[in-house]
């Protein structure tokens, strides 16, 4: 159903290993405030507006990513999540978006624009040769003069780019 195992295991424990009571406890919408770490000083705070903010983005079962990102990412990597201004909605948010995975979830947070950038460009690509046609007499039928038109124009574009 797409719940960490962990967020899982407590809502079983939680319900006496009743699935159906347990699923509720994974969609409810968070009854307390929740206590994350700060960067300051190491210690827990409450969050209510936080919480109540990220709800909002989430839907009902915000308190278990909460929860999950207040037990799996360490107290130094929370400092440096606040350093970059990066608060516990966008935390949950790219919890949720990547399952759980916290290794991944940091990568995303922290910026893995290699990544990112490499993707961009083979998509990019793919587009652009998803456009390019197969049959190469397509294109005998414009007269030189229109092909350097065409190639003096998509010269200057990749000179606006930098390339």
């Amino acid at each position: 159903m797409g719940f960490p195992a962990t967020n899982a295991r407590h809502a079983l424990q939680q319900a006496n290993n009743d699935i159906n009571v347990a699923i509720q406890i994974l969609q409810q919408p968070p009854q307390q405030e929740q206590q994350l770490p700060t960067a300051a000083s190491g210690t827990s705070v409450a969050s209510s507006s936080s919480s109540s903010a990220a709800q909002s983005v989430l839907g009902v079962n915000q308190a278990v990513w909460a929860q999950l990102a207040q037990q799996s990412i360490s107290t130094d990597m929370w400092a440096t999540l606040t350093r970059l201004g990066i608060d516990l909605e966008v935390v949950c948010e790219a919890l949720c978006r990547n399952n759980g995975d916290v290794d991944a979830t940091l990568s995303e947070l922290l910026g893995d624009s290699e990544n990112a950038d490499d993707e961009k460009e083979r998509d990019a690509m793919q587009r652009l040769a998803h456009d390019i046609s197969v049959n190469e007499e397509d294109f005998l039928d414009v007269s030189l003069d229109e092909e350097l038109s065409y190639l003096k124009e998509y010269e200057a574009k990749l000179a606006s780019l930098g390339h």
